[in-house]
């Protein structure tokens, strides 16, 4: 089959959205299918078939320019005298669209206009993510949901990456048309087998008990609520340190946060990461934590399990469907820090726990593979084209 993924993120702007991208194109073409990304050009973009896939891939940039709200993202602009021949050339037979913004929209046009099927996968929960846009946060979450219920009635299906994603969708904004659940699969094989030598490297000290958080770091991620937990943990644990696996808008204030609170020795940044890196991480962490309150399924938990990493986490969005509470790892609910460090304590002192939390992780992570959940993909697709 041939199929068209339109979006208005991708490599080399890391988010989940493109990283869901990048793990489902991989799994199509792995499976014989042909996959066309027609996405925004950006200035540090690579060939995307030498740094990012195994083969097959095609890619079609689009120009685009800076977008003035999200410093990371780019706005298309083609210009009414665009040609778009390599799209052309393609022909898709269906047309997957993984964001509602200005790509998305040509994904439409192009459905619209050759009667091709769209599929719209609803990655982001717009209405928690308000807060970069300049205007009342009423009039911007009233919007949000006008856009996503418009955007999913141009649309002949939609996935939702977790059940709390599908409910919004169905119950909140009353959307109709057909929604399938298929959380975005994880190659397990690239988060095994890691080298904890090679992300011993960037910690100071050997012996110690290492904590794991790997993400963006911004504001809807929740990190305060880490470090407030991190510090509550550091008097009783002396050789234990945290590593930040990732980075994002709100890393200076997180580090200044750690000046603050006289933590320089225990928080360590690592940076952004490729993700082939970051087994070596995972091999490293007795747990890894998480704590945000707007994830449609929480990606970087599954990886983690699939690692064998026991996770402990704030119990909300999609982050419920994505960890085995009591087997895999530990939910608390929002605010409850004494729950999080308890959690935290169990699987750090007790080693029979973590023993058995690293094999449900495995356990449960192995059921959430890449291939599976391409084949649920594929199988939304034909259901779409056999209508």
């Amino acid at each position: 089959m041939r199929i068209a993924m339109f979006s208005d993120c991708y490599y080399p702007t890391i988010n989940g959205v493109s990283t869901s991208i990048k793990v489902l194109a991989q799994s199509l073409l792995d499976n014989g299918h042909q996959v066309l990304l027609v996405v925004p050009d950006h200035p540090n973009a690579v060939p995307e078939s030498d740094a990012f896939f195994r083969s097959g891939v095609r890619v079609l940039r689009v120009p685009s320019k800076p977008c003035k709200y999200h410093a990371d993202n780019r706005v298309v602009s083609p210009g009414v005298f665009y040609k778009w021949d390599v799209l052309r050339e393609f022909a898709p037979e269906i047309i997957h669209i993984h964001t509602p913004f200005e790509m998305g929209k040509w994904g439409i046009k192009w459905g619209k206009r050759f009667k091709i099927p769209c599929v719209f996968t609803y990655h982001t929960m717009l209405e928690q993510y308000t807060h970069y846009v300049k205007m009342p946060k009423f009039i911007a979450v009233i919007y949000a949901r006008i856009l996503t219920k418009s955007f999913c009635k141009k649309c002949q299906a939609v996935i939702a990456p977790s059940r709390y994603v599908a409910n919004y969708l169905t119950s909140k904004l009353r959307v109709r048309r057909p929604v399938s659940v298929i959380p975005t699969g994880v190659p397990s094989d690239i988060f095994t087998g890691g080298d904890m030598c090679e992300a011993a490297k960037y910690v100071p000290k050997v012996g110690a008990t290492h904590l794991l958080y790997v993400g963006r770091l911004a504001k809807e991620k929740n990190l305060d609520f880490i470090w407030q937990a991190f510090a509550s943990l550091r008097p009783r644990y002396p050789a234990l340190r945290l590593l930040i696996v990732g980075d994002g808008p709100y890393r200076e204030y997180l580090q200044n946060l750690t000046k603050l609170m006289r933590l320089e020795d225990s928080i360590i940044f690592v940076g952004w990461q490729p993700r082939e890196r970051l087994r070596h991480f995972y091999a490293l962490a007795r747990c890894l934590v998480f704590a945000s309150q707007t994830e449609t399924q929480g990606l970087v938990l599954t990886e983690a399990q699939a690692a064998g990493v026991p996770v402990v986490a704030v119990r909300a969005g999609g982050v419920e469907e994505s960890v085995r509470d009591g087997a895999s790892g530990y939910l608390v609910n929002p605010g409850d820090i004494s729950a999080f460090v308890e959690r935290i304590t169990r699987v750090i002192e007790n080693g029979e726990v973590f023993v058995s939390m690293s094999r449900a992780a495995r356990a449960w992570a192995s059921q959430l593979s890449d291939t599976q959940m391409a084949a649920q993909v594929y199988n939304c697709y034909r259901e779409v084209l056999n209508k």
